[in-house]
């Protein structure tokens, strides 16, 4: 439940930022050489790399959660 929560607002976020990274490509086009504004490598390897740090910062706080023992939990409260 914790890992599909961080998943879901990682997906989110990466949506925005390709969507603010093609909008601001086409106001700098003139200043980017050698590179093409809309290169899909980037930008897939891009989201990819915040991906896979987004899903390991969620790992642990998901391994804690999956570790206590529901009694406990619902005693603390």
């Amino acid at each position: 439940m914790v890992l599909l929560a961080g998943i879901k607002l990682l997906a989110l976020g990466i949506v925005l930022g390709l969507a603010g990274g093609l909008a601001a490509s086409r106001l700098l086009r003139e200043q980017i050489w050698s590179v093409s504004p809309f290169d899909p490598l980037s930008f897939t390897l891009v989201s990819v790399i915040l991906l896979v740090a987004g899903v390991q910062a969620c790992l642990l706080p998901a391994w804690r959660a999956a570790r206590v023992d529901p009694v406990v939990a619902l005693r603390s409260e």
